[in-house]
């Protein structure tokens, strides 16, 4: 091989990938250990994690103070087990996500190498992979559902790939049953597992459909029976009432998609290039195919659901780093066959350079504000010392635990519109402000004209609290710096 050919295909396949890598390693060092949220849902996975960790129920009737989240409850078990290990709070659930993070670019690497023989294009797949961490603006770090749901689905891929036993097979069940109850969209994993088990393991169905039934519905059922309903309530039969978004139904593929159009179009080239009559799909090369189909499936799935925000992305990031590596080793001979010259060789090396240019971000805007650990600590102390009971809506969850404050946590209560506890839910908050009971109503400066004529009765504002650097309602990013807005103070009237 030319040495020019060398450093090109080195520079695309192995130098740029390692600092996209690079990047996102420097970024999850510095978010880890901050102590603020990153973003809002992770207070409220995090608060899951404590109530299951001290033995509350999750999934029960919903009130002002708790209602749960519309997800199966994976993730805040394994919060709650590296917590017993690290500490309940916030970098806890941060872990579990960066070990998902590390674990779905094994699995990339992995399966991109082991398909192409060559350890290059698997570095180009993890690569990949984590150059898209914009695209969900930055969510695969924060401690939410889908990126572990992410590694899940891939483990259990090189778990099918490698089964050569009923062990074997078992395993790759559970793997897969813990992707359904970390998100349940990843179902569509499971069933084309199941698919191409039946097309190429026929003599390992039976155990694999076996261990993933069995464990699957008897977990199901478990968690039904024990929570009187409840369990089946918010994770299978409200989600599946949400309304749709058909607006997503072309924005997934024309705008979600947009940024890694051009890998989109080197797996176009390859799967529409004519193959000789000799050339056949092996069993692993359409295990991958059924995977990223799956992968894109699920995200397309969460998009469509009313609730679905760029964070169901990240399964089809890793689908969509998968099929190019692939596909780029693919392509090339093919390529540099047609052409018969030297330039044959160069173009997918400079399509992979033109898709990791377009992915390119700025790091720092991943990054905790400078100031914010003090703004929170700042915010979170002048709130222990107002008068009990303390009212805070809006915020919720995890903020009860860290400034004794009455919360209210219903960042799902819109989708329970339809049942009959809705109403009364919000008619026993709003009454209790009316009657005066709280010596205190604390409102992010967002909710302030929402709820001010509702307390000018019984509540006259005090101060602000918080930062005074920036117009009220601003915040940092919508990632980072989540609670560092301004708060307003209403004192009840003597």
């Amino acid at each position: 091989m030319p040495i020019w050919r060398r450093w090109l295909e080195g520079v695309a396949f192995v130098a740029l990938p390692l600092l996209a890598i690079a990047m996102l390693a420097w970024i999850v060092v510095r978010q880890l250990p901050y102590g603020a949220e990153l973003h809002g849902f992770e207070a409220a996975l995090l608060d899951h994690a404590r109530r299951w960790h001290q033995g509350a129920p999750v999934y029960g009737p919903p009130d002002v103070l708790f209602t749960p989240l519309l997800y199966a409850p994976g993730f805040w078990w394994a919060t709650a087990a590296v917590g017993g290990v690290v500490g309940l709070d916030l970098t806890a659930a941060r872990i579990v996500s960066a070990l998902a993070l590390v674990g779905a670019m094994a699995c990339l690497f992995d399966l991109a190498r082991r398909l192409t023989g060559d350890w290059r294009h698997g570095v180009l797949a993890a690569g990949l992979y984590a150059a898209t961490f914009a695209i969900a603006q930055g969510r695969a770090i924060v401690g939410l559902v889908d990126g572990p749901a992410t590694a899940l689905a891939l483990a259990a891929a090189i778990a099918l790939s490698r089964m050569a036993s009923w062990r074997g097979a078992g395993i790759a069940g559970l793997l897969l049953v813990a992707t359904v109850f970390t998100k349940q969209n990843m179902l569509i994993v499971v069933v084309a597992a199941g698919i191409w088990t039946m097309l190429y393991r026929r003599d390992l169905l039976l155990p694999l459909v076996g261990v993933t039934a069995a464990v699957g519905l008897g977990l199901g059922a478990w968690l039904t029976l024990s929570t009187d309903g409840w369990f089946a309530t918010y994770v299978i039969r409200i989600p599946l009432a949400v309304p749709w978004r058909w607006s997503a139904l072309g924005g997934f593929p024309l705008s979600d998609l947009r940024p890694v159009w051009p890998a989109l179009l080197v797996v176009a080239a390859v799967v529409l290039w004519p193959r000789r009559a000799t050339e056949r799909a092996s069993s692993q090369e359409a295990l991958v195919v059924f995977l990223v189909a799956a992968l894109l499936a699920s995200s397309w799935l969460g998009r469509l659901h009313q609730g679905g925000h760029v964070n169901a992305l990240i399964a089809a990031m890793a689908g969509v780093s998968l099929a190019l590596a692939v596909a780029a080793h693919r392509l090339a001979p093919r390529l540099a066959a047609v052409s018969r010259s030297r330039l044959g060789h160069v173009h997918v090396p400079a399509l992979m350079m033109a898709q990791l240019a377009l992915l390119a971000y700025d790091p720092r805007a991943f990054l905790p504000p400078a100031t914010g650990a003090a703004d929170v600590a700042a915010i979170r102390g002048e709130l222990r010392a107002l008068p009990r009971p303390l009212f805070l809506p809006g915020d919720g969850y995890w903020v009860d635990a860290v400034t004794g404050a009455e919360s209210f946590a219903t960042n799902d209560l819109s989708y329970l519109r339809g049942e009959r506890w809705y109403a009364e839910i919000l008619a026993a908050s709003d009454q209790a402000v009316l009657d005066g009971r709280y010596a205190a109503v604390v409102l992010p400066s967002f909710l302030v004209d929402a709820y001010r004529d509702e307390l000018a009765p019984r509540y006259r504002f005090d101060r602000w609290v918080g930062p005074t650097d920036r117009p009220i309602g601003v915040r940092h990013t919508d990632l980072v710096g989540w609670r560092t807005y301004p708060y307003a103070v209403f004192l009840r009237v003597p």
